[in-house]
């Protein structure tokens, strides 16, 4: 593309071109794509602010629900969560108990009330079990359904 005698005058607003005597198409379709180049780039620069904006109030709302979940699980505001941890202590219990560790127990939860079912091989496997539940942080009361084997 030659020009002759035209100067290209550019703001980001109105980019105009002023020509001499001739080159007044070569100029128009200079002017043209200058004008594009601005916009595409323009709006390239406020699609990438506004990405960049989007990643961050997601990054906050992720963070403040976070919070808010850990804040419900330790203040007892949350049952759901106040029960699995519960659920998850008897287990370790039991579990950590030499004599239970063959043992068939399933242990469920509800408002901190802890319900021991399946079987074990004797009496005193029930009673160890229901006895480690009790000492368990959290545990309200204990329903013992375990059977022998």
């Amino acid at each position: 593309m030659r020009v002759t005698r035209a100067a290209v005058v550019t703001s980001a607003s109105n980019p105009t071109v002023r020509l001499g005597s001739d080159g007044f198409y070569e100029a128009k379709l200079m002017a043209a794509e200058l004008a594009q180049h601005l916009e595409d780039s323009e709006l390239s620069h406020r699609l990438r602010e506004e990405a960049h904006q989007l990643k961050h109030r997601f990054a906050v709302a992720i963070a403040a629900a976070l919070l808010g979940l850990a804040g419900c699980a330790t203040s007892g505001g949350n049952t759901f969560f106040d029960d699995a941890a519960t659920t998850m202590r008897v287990k370790k219990a039991i579990f950590n108990e030499p004599s239970l560790k063959v043992a068939e127990i399933t242990v469920q939860t509800y408002k901190s009330a802890v319900q021991l079912s399946g079987f074990v091989g004797s009496n005193a496997d029930i009673y160890t079990a229901g006895s480690l539940a009790r000492s368990v942080k959290g545990v309200e009361s204990v329903q013992n359904d375990l059977r022998l084997k």
